[in-house]
């Protein structure tokens, strides 16, 4: 277990605006339940970060979405301890502090897991041998799947919609062959698929990491003959950072930081 405590205190938390009260006016607030929420994101690209378990010192517990998103009600007013917890039972330290009635909302920063830790987007862009796109470039170019947005992109690697009742897209290259134009190929998290065009329909720029697009014969040369007509490789946010491999409940985290800090009842 690696074991994170340089965060605490120094952005490991970051608010999300100002806090607001749920009390009404004729309502005493110290009664009304506190709520946490907001979202878990990784230190260094800002992506969300799903599957983390957000856990008090006072017991309270919840694991953020495939979005990273997160709420708990009911967490005890007063300054908490919190552990962040990735699927690797990777720990890092934050503290918080809820006034009694008070809707919060907090991202959580988390350091990425040392196994199968993956570079920033700028460096392998820069490793790139073709044009290299992040998950957020894809999502501000507003598109529903990864065929919208590899229309976008490469339009001519997207055949057109076919003329016939229930025709579908298709992909296309530009290297032609005794066998015809070679198509191009599409890999995820390194292993081919068997269609292209389904997978890609199938995957949202929220699902993925990166997509990083290979045209014609000389950029998918690693791939074999298969790779002729361009390949288009995606990496999930799963593939390399294996998220929700492990029971969080599992996981232990040893002493909390200061054990004299704890909230107030």
């Amino acid at each position: 277990m690696v074991t994170y405590r340089a965060l605490l205190s120094l952005g490991a938390i970051i608010a999300l605006g100002s806090s607001s009260s749920v009390a009404a006016q004729d309502v005493n607030a110290s009664v009304l339940p506190t709520v946490i929420e907001g979202f878990t994101v990784e230190v260094s690209t800002r992506v969300p970060y799903p599957n983390v378990q957000i856990r008090f010192d006072t017991g309270e517990r919840v694991v953020s979405d495939e979005r990273g998103r997160y709420s708990l009600t009911g967490v005890p007013a007063g300054l908490h301890q919190v552990a962040l917890i990735t699927g690797r039972c990777n720990v890092t330290f934050a503290e918080v502090e809820l006034a009694p009635g008070e809707i919060k909302g907090v991202a959580f920063t988390v350091p990425p897991d040392p196994v199968g830790l993956r570079a920033g987007h700028e460096e392998l862009r820069k490793r790139s041998e073709g044009d290299y796109y992040s998950a957020e470039e894809l999502e501000r170019m507003n598109v529903r799947d990864l065929l919208e947005a590899l229309r976008r992109v490469a339009p001519d690697m997207v055949g057109p919609q076919g003329g016939l009742p229930g025709a579908g897209a298709s992909l296309r290259g530009r290297t032609r062959s005794a066998q015809g134009v070679s198509v191009p190929i599409v890999v995820v998290d390194g292993i081919q698929v068997g269609d292209g065009v389904r997978t890609l329909r199938d995957f949202k720029p929220i699902d993925i990491y990166s997509m990083e697009v290979l045209k014609g014969a000389s950029r998918g040369w690693a791939y074999g003959t298969g790779g002729a007509g361009g390949v288009i490789k995606i990496s999930t946010r799963q593939g390399d950072f294996g998220y929700g491999i492990t029971d969080h409940d599992q996981c232990e985290i040893g002493e909390w930081p200061d054990q004299g800090v704890r909230a107030q009842h």
